[in-house]
């Protein structure tokens, strides 16, 4: 056998070896428990005991990550104060907002804020409209996501396509 011929398959076998140990060592980074999550938001709003973009941030990659940890921030919610509230109620709309492209885990996600208390759900909505407005500017909207949702969308100008025109400006 050449030399080459020898490398191929050597490479070859280390190649289909790796792809099957790789599997077990993801499948057990991937495993958290719920201890876990609470030990992990706990740290976090202790570092951010009054709220801000900064919890918000924090909340949402943690979120966006792990949507299981959104009903350890939905409970938690709870103990937490006004400001803290408001920042983890965000932080669960951003990161409704961005797992778009994941329907189940967005749905997941929303589904654990329905739990938080009122400027919870104030801010979970508000933060959700505005990071679904930032992701699709000018975009034709959110279908069916929850009330009301999606409406700001809906009368977003376009400069492409046809029409009689009325109401535009000639720049005169």
């Amino acid at each position: 056998m050449s030399s080459f011929k020898k490398c191929f398959v050597i490479s070859l076998g280390l190649s289909l070896g790796m792809s099957v140990a790789l599997p077990p060592v993801a499948y057990a980074v991937a495993a958290k428990t719920t201890a876990q999550r609470v030990a992990q938001v706990k740290a976090i709003l202790k570092a951010n005991p009054n709220g801000g973009e900064a919890l918000v941030a924090a909340l949402a990659k943690l979120v966006t990550a792990d949507p299981a940890s959104a009903s350890v921030v939905a409970q938690l919610a709870a103990e937490a104060g006004p400001s803290q509230q408001s920042a983890m109620g965000a932080a669960l709309g951003r990161a409704v907002a961005q797992l778009g492209n994941n329907p189940e885990a967005a749905a997941a996600v929303a589904a654990a804020a329905e739990g938080g208390p009122p400027a919870f759900q104030a801010s979970f909505g508000s933060e959700r409209n505005a990071t679904l407005a930032s992701l699709n500017p000018g975009g034709g909207g959110d279908a069916g996501a929850g009330p009301g949702s999606g409406s700001q969308f809906v009368l977003t100008p376009t400069t492409s396509g046809g029409g009689s025109g009325s109401g535009s400006v000639s720049g005169q």
